[in-house]
C-alpha cells in the first residue's frame, strides 16, 4: 500500500495522510509514501484527488493497481480534475470530505431584488457517474475534522450557556444572511464575527488584497466603523464585487450562485448588503454588525462557541455542511444549527436531523421557533455529538483519531464504504 501525496492541500496530508503511514505499520499494514507512481503496478494506491487526471486514472488502473482517491474540494460534488468524466468510474474507492448525497437534487437558495427568499432545486454536477460511485458504496464520507485540537475547556451546563447562536468562520455571502436573520430576532450571540484578518495583510496575494483605505481602516483600534462605511470613498473598492457602490440592486449582483462575487469581499460592501436588506426586514443592531465584521481570528473558538447554545452554519451549494467547527460544537455540547437542505447528504459519523443537529427553514422564516429547545432535547442532541466527537474525532497518540484511522484502513480492505455498525 502506497501514498502518492505531493503536499498539494497541506490540511489533508498532515490530519490525514501522515498519521496513516504512521499508524499503518502499529496495526500490521505495510504501508509507505512514494513520490511516483508510474512504476507502480498490483498494489493499493491513496492518492490526493488533485493528482487524479483522467489520463493519470488510466494509468493507474492499467498498471493493475486498486486506487483509492481523498476528494477534498470543499464540495460534495466529485473533485473538478475527473468529475463528469467516464474515468472517475475506474476509481475503486473515495474517501469524500463531506456528506454523500441522498437525492439528485438539493434545494439552493434564490433571493430577488427585494430580498425576498425562496427555493430551487438544484441538479449536483456529474450525478450520473456520482450515483453509480455511491450505489457501489465507492463513495464513504469522512468527517472535517479540526486541524487544531483547542485545550480543553469546562462544559457550559444547559442552564448557564446563553440562548443564542455563535456564528464563525469566513465573511460567506449565504452565511451572512444567516447572521442578519439572527441580528433581527436578537438571537445572534455577542462573540459572533467574520475572520477576515489575512485579506488585509499587506502580503496577501496582490489581486485579492483590499484597496489602501480598507487596510488603512481595518488596523486601526476602531476598525472599520458603519460611521466610516458612510463616509467611504466609493469608487476606491478593487475587488470584483464593485457593483455594490452604484446602489442599483440587481439579480445578478444578488446570486447566490456566484459566491466569488461576494465571499471573502471588502467589508464596506458588507455594510450595503446589510443596508439593503433592513430596508425590507427591519431595522439591526449596527453595533453588533459592526463588531461581527471587524472580528479578528481567535483559535479558542470553541470556548467562545461553548458559551452560546446554537452553533449556527449555511454554506453554498453541495457544499460541506458539517465544517470543522461542528466539531468544536460538539465537544462543546453546543448544538449545530443548520437548513433544512442538510437533509439530502449522508454522513460520517451519522448526522441526523434531532439527533445531532437542529435546523431551520432553508429560507429563514422559522429560525426564532427552530431554536426553541428543551433542556432534555439539548442533553439528548448535545451527549450524542459530544459521544461522536469522543469515538472518532478526538486526537488521541496521533494527529488522528485511532479509531477513524482504522475505520479508513477497513474500508479499504473490505473495497466499499462500511456503517458505524459494522465497525
Amino acid at each position: 500500500m502506497y501514498i502518492y501525496d505531493k503536499r498539494d492541500n497541506v490540511y489533508l496530508s498532515n490530519v490525514f495522510l501522515n498519521p496513516l503511514l504512521q499508524y499503518g505499520p502499529l496495526s500490521n499494514r505495510q504501508i509507505s509514501k512514494v513520490d511516483e507512481i508510474d512504476s507502480i503496478k498490483d498494489s493499493i494506491l491513496l492518492v490526493e484527488s488533485s493528482l487524479l487526471s483522467s489520463e493519470q486514472i488510466l494509468k493507474i488502473k492499467n498498471n493493475n493497481n486498486y486506487l483509492v482517491a481523498f476528494d477534498i474540494n470543499d464540495n460534495s460534488a466529485l473533485h473538478q480534475n475527473y468529475n463528469l468524466t467516464k474515468e472517475s468510474l475506474l476509481i475503486d474507492l473515495i474517501f469524500k470530505f463531506s456528506g454523500i448525497h441522498t437525492t439528485d437534487t438539493t434545494d439552493n437558495l434564490v433571493v430577488d431584488t427585494n430580498f425576498k427568499f425562496s427555493n430551487f432545486p438544484h441538479a449536483l454536477p456529474g450525478w450520473e457517474y456520482y450515483k453509480v460511485l455511491r450505489d457501489s458504496k465507492r463513495l464513504v464520507p469522512m468527517p472535517y475534522v479540526p486541524a487544531i485540537k483547542e485545550k480543553d475547556n469546562p462544559i457550559v451546563p444547559f442552564e448557564f450557556k446563553r440562548k443564542t447562536c455563535i456564528i464563525r468562520g469566513g465573511l460567506h455571502y449565504i452565511r451572512f444572511y444567516l447572521y442578519l436573520f439572527l441580528l433581527k430576532h436578537n438571537l445572534i450571540d455577542e462573540n459572533s464575527g467574520f475572520n477576515m484578518d489575512m485579506y488585509y495583510k499587506v502580503n496577501f496575494t496582490e489581486n485579492m488584497r483590499f484597496c489602501h483605505w480598507c487596510l488603512m481602516k481595518y488596523f486601526s483600534p476602531s476598525g472599520i466603523t458603519y460611521f466610516d462605511y458612510k463616509q467611504h470613498p466609493r469608487n476606491c473598492c478593487n475587488q470584483g464585487c464593485q457593483d455594490w457602490q452604484s446602489d442599483n440592486v440587481t439579480n445578478q449582483l444578488l446570486d447566490i450562485n456566484d459566491g466569488a462575487r461576494w465571499n471573502n469581499k471588502c467589508i464596506p460592501a458588507y455594510y450595503w448588503l446589510a443596508e439593503q436588506w433592513a430596508k425590507v426586514h427591519g431595522k439591526i443592531n449596527t453595533r453588533a454588525l459592526q463588531t461581527a465584521l471587524n472580528m479578528k481570528s481567535n483559535h479558542t473558538v470553541g470556548q467562545f462557541i461553548g458559551n452560546a447554545l446554537f452553533y449556527g452554519e449555511y454554506k453554498w451549494i453541495h457544499c460541506i455542511n458539517l465544517p470543522q467547527r461542528h466539531w468544536f460544537a460538539a465537544k462543546e455540547k453546543t448544538i449545530t444549527l443548520s437548513p433544512k437542505k442538510i437533509t439530502t447528504q449522508s454522513y460520517f459519523p451519522e448526522a441526523i436531523e434531532d439527533k445531532h443537529f437542529v435546523t431551520f427553514s432553508n429560507t429563514f422564516e422559522d429560525l426564532p421557533q427552530s431554536m426553541e429547545i428543551s433542556k432534555e432535547k439539548y442533553e439528548y442532541i448535545s451527549e450524542n455529538c459530544f459521544s461522536q466527537y469522543k469515538k472518532w474525532v478526538e486526537p488521541s497518540k496521533f494527529k488522528l483519531n485511532t479509531n477513524l484511522l482504522e475505520y479508513i484502513f477497513r474500508c479499504i480492505e473490505a473495497k466499499q464504504a462500511l456503517l458505524e455498525s459494522e465497525f
